[in-house]
């Protein structure tokens, strides 16, 4: 219903009919008998499908959603009304990945005598491969780093297939009330619905989030050369932060509609922007920023100009007459606790996790591993970025008209200061 609801009548009601219903059972029983065959989820196979072939029925009614069953990519978000896909065409299925990987591990080769004879002949086939979508795998481990091995997402450009999906989104949360809803009933199924749309559109964010310090990884044999780990072009990268600005980090009112607020009470979505921010802050995010800047200048968004550019779109210009509403007031705090967090890390519960500990017992692989963060530049960065936002608060605090943006700004001046004087207690 929330995904697909605008572009298929069928998944407009509580009461999916039997149709769709046993075809998305079909589905998900051919995932599970896909892990009883030994085959992994792969979640990179979604992003071999441009974005606007899953808008086209000829497109998906061959192929669904994703290359593979064995992908978490359930529903084609990306459809728009009059696209004229069938209600079949929105979910996944088996695809060429999994044709690939079935005739690799299961096909006899009678020439090979032994397991170690049957190297060749296999390598062979993943390295001179002639299909349409050649077979790309990427490990579960890199789900953080690699935007393009996601769960849940379609499409081969995060930001576009969102854009896609918000439209779609806009055009259910109106409809929610009157499609969960029958005479008799109380609003339980409107809020179980509301909390799942909330939770989608949190995960839509995540997807573009990843864009930013992302890495894009290809696994290789010796046959089939370098470049195993491309940093995601700078660009894209000040294009997700652009999008999350506009559709995140700005109230999107538009999810907190009178019809539903007015049976459900008071919804919170001011909780789903912090996390989108927290994400954003995240000291294994900032660490990519910082290695890809070492590894691949060239294509690298340099770690100081994103936190400056997030500085921008959080904070604006205090004392220039902007006046933050009480989400935006959050956010700023939340962007405080995130920096605080850097400049005085918790304990680590677990010696070697990133906060100046052990060596962790194993090797993580690149772009995974967690920082050294009392080594790293983290900490510096965001102790010049706290006293910027201190010297800001406290102009916006002398030149507030209004009680609660004063008392704000004075008390972000506090909580800096606290920050930045807990060292010296």
């Amino acid at each position: 219903m929330i995904e697909t609801g605008a572009a298929n009548p069928m998944a407009r009601t509580l009461d999916i009919p039997e149709e769709l219903m046993g075809e998305t059972m079909r589905q998900v029983i051919a995932h599970e008998i896909g892990h009883a065959l030994g085959l992994q989820h792969n979640m990179v196979a979604s992003s071999m499908f441009p974005v606007d072939s899953l808008r086209s029925p000829t497109f998906t009614s061959k192929y669904g959603v994703s290359a593979t069953i064995m992908d978490y990519a359930r529903q084609n978000y990306v459809a728009q009304p009059g696209d004229n896909l069938k209600p079949k065409d929105f979910i996944r299925r088996v695809g060429p990945f999994d044709d690939f990987a079935i005739n690799w591990g299961y096909r006899t080769i009678p020439s090979a005598k032994t397991a170690d004879d049957e190297r060749a002949t296999l390598n062979n086939w993943l390295v001179h491969q002639t299909g349409a979508m050649p077979y790309r795998y990427v490990p579960q481990q890199y789900g953080g780093v690699d935007p393009r091995s996601q769960t849940e997402d379609v499409g081969d450009d995060p930001v576009k297939a969102t854009d896609y999906a918000l439209k779609n989104m806009r055009k259910v949360v109106p409809q929610l009330v009157s499609w969960t809803t029958r005479a008799g009933d109380d609003y339980a199924d409107l809020g179980e619905i509301y909390d799942e749309t909330l939770g989608m559109w949190g995960l839509y964010m995540g997807h573009v989030t990843t864009v930013i310090g992302g890495v894009n990884v290809d696994l290789k044999s010796s046959d089939q050369g370098a470049n195993v780990y491309r940093v995601v072009p700078k660009a894209k990268q000040k294009a997700a932060l652009a999008f999350l600005n506009a559709n995140a980090l700005t109230t999107p009112a538009w999810l907190a509609p009178t019809d539903i607020e007015s049976r459900l009470g008071p919804l919170n979505i001011g909780a789903r922007q912090a996390n989108v921010l927290t994400s954003l802050l995240g000291v294994p995010r900032l660490n990519r920023l910082a290695e890809s800047e070492q590894v691949d200048p060239a294509n690298a968004y340099p770690l100081a100009e994103f936190l400056a550019d997030l500085k921008t779109d959080v904070w604006a210009t205090p004392g220039s007459g902007t006046v933050p509403d009480a989400n935006r007031r959050m956010l700023q705090r939340v962007y405080v606790e995130r920096l605080a967090a850097i400049v005085n890390p918790p304990a680590s519960p677990v010696a070697g996790a990133g906060f100046g500990g052990a060596p962790p017992q194993f090797t993580l692989p690149p772009f995974v591993a967690p920082p050294n963060l009392a080594r790293s530049d983290l900490p510096a960065l965001a102790r010049a970025q706290l006293r910027q936002i201190r010297d800001d608060a406290r102009r916006g605090a002398s030149s507030a008209k209004n009680a609660t943006t004063r008392a704000h700004w004075l008390d972000i001046v506090d909580r800096v200061d606290d920050v930045l004087e807990a060292k010296r207690r």
